[in-house]
């Protein structure tokens, strides 16, 4: 079985849904079924990110590619991330007068303090 076992708010994914619909479709009809996928794929947890940027917190291998594009949609995902890359850091430096809460994740290199 690919899936984990299902809580109630998800039971309106039916049996039948989870034999004719591929991981992906699942996804797309509800990006937080993949906080219940035993395998994911950087492939899968990146279309659950850019459907909904809060799935973020389930995917377990943070690529630095889904990482940027979860930031890219939330800049409070940075919270999340182990090692921001400078383009992140970059990100962040660009809204800190917005949000002054995130200058504690921006790693400071000479690009980023220009």
């Amino acid at each position: 079985m690919i899936l984990m076992e299902l809580p109630d708010p998800y039971h309106s994914v039916t049996q039948f849904d989870l034999k004719a619909l591929s991981l992906s479709d699942l996804i797309k009809k509800n990006p937080f079924i993949l906080k219940y996928v035993k395998d994911q794929t950087p492939e899968l947890c990146m279309e659950a990110v850019k459907l909904n940027q809060k799935t973020f917190v389930y995917v377990r291998n943070k690529t630095d590619e889904i990482c940027k594009e979860a930031v890219a949609r939330n800049l409070n995902n940075i919270k999340y991330v182990n090692n921001p890359t400078e383009e992140m850091c970059m990100m962040l430096a660009r809204n800190v007068r917005y949000h002054p809460e995130y200058l504690e994740y921006i790693i400071m290199t000479p690009n980023v303090c220009m």
